[in-house]
C-alpha cells in the first residue's frame, strides 16, 4: 500500500506576471478607452488652421476651444464623479462617459460656429473626467499593490498612443478628405456637407 503522506507535491503552476486572465483583459480595454480618450483631446491640434480658415475664429478663441473650454470642466467635473466612481459601477459610469464624450466629439464635426464647437468642447472635457478615476479605482481591485506601478504605466501608455494617433489620423483624414472633396462633401447620402476637419471629428 502506498504511503500518500510522502508523496510528493505537485509543482505550482507558473504565475501570471500581472494578475491573471480577466484582470488583463481589464488593463487591456481600458487602455484602449485611455487611447480614444487622448486621440479625441488631441485631435484640435492638428486641426486648428482648418478651423479657423472655416469658422473666422481667432488665436484667442482657438486657444480657449483647445486649451480652458476642455480643462476647465475636465477639472471641476473630475472631482464629483471620483466620488461617484467610489460609490457607484465604475464600469457604467466609463461606458456613459465614453459614450458621451464619443457623441461631443462628433457634434465638434457639426460645428458651424465658434460657439457650437465651444459647446462641444465641453462636452468632450466632461465626458472624459469620468473614465480616470473609475479607470484607477478599476485597477487598483483587479491587481494587488505589488503591480500596481507596472500596470498604471501600461494604463498611462494610452496617454502617448492616443495623442500620436490624433495628429496622425487627424491630418490624414483631412488631407484625404479635402483632395476628395475639394470646399466639402456630403458622401453616403449625407443631407450636409463636411469640410475635412469636420469629417476628422
Amino acid at each position: 500500500m502506498r504511503d500518500d503522506s510522502k508523496a510528493t507535491p505537485p509543482a505550482p503552476s507558473a504565475p501570471d506576471p500581472l494578475g491573471g486572465r480577466y484582470p488583463n483583459y481589464v488593463l487591456a480595454v481600458l487602455v484602449v478607452v485611455y487611447v480614444l480618450n487622448f486621440l479625441d483631446r488631441q485631435i484640435p491640434s492638428i486641426l486648428a488652421e482648418r478651423i479657423k480658415a472655416d469658422l473666422g475664429v481667432t488665436d484667442a478663441q482657438l486657444g480657449f476651444l483647445y486649451g480652458t473650454a476642455f480643462a476647465i470642466f475636465y477639472a471641476l467635473l473630475g472631482l464629483p464623479l471620483g466620488r461617484l466612481a467610489d460609490v457607484w459601477d465604475r464600469r457604467k459610469l466609463i461606458s456613459i462617459g465614453l459614450a458621451f464624450w464619443s457623441l461631443m466629439t462628433t457634434l465638434s464635426g457639426l460645428a458651424r460656429s465658434f460657439t457650437q464647437l465651444a459647446f462641444a468642447r465641453v462636452g468632450v472635457g466632461a465626458g472624459e473626467a469620468s473614465a480616470t478615476p473609475a479607470a484607477y479605482s478599476l485597477l487598483s481591485d483587479y491587481f494587488p499593490k505589488e503591480k500596481r506601478a507596472t500596470v498604471l504605466a501600461l494604463y498611462s501608455g494610452g496617454i502617448y498612443i492616443g495623442s500620436g494617433l490624433g495628429l496622425f489620423l487627424g491630418g490624414l483624414i483631412v488631407d484625404r478628405w479635402d483632395a476628395a472633396f475639394p470646399g466639402g462633401g456630403a458622401p453616403f447620402g449625407l443631407p450636409f456637407v463636411l469640410k475635412g476637419w469636420q469629417a476628422a471629428f
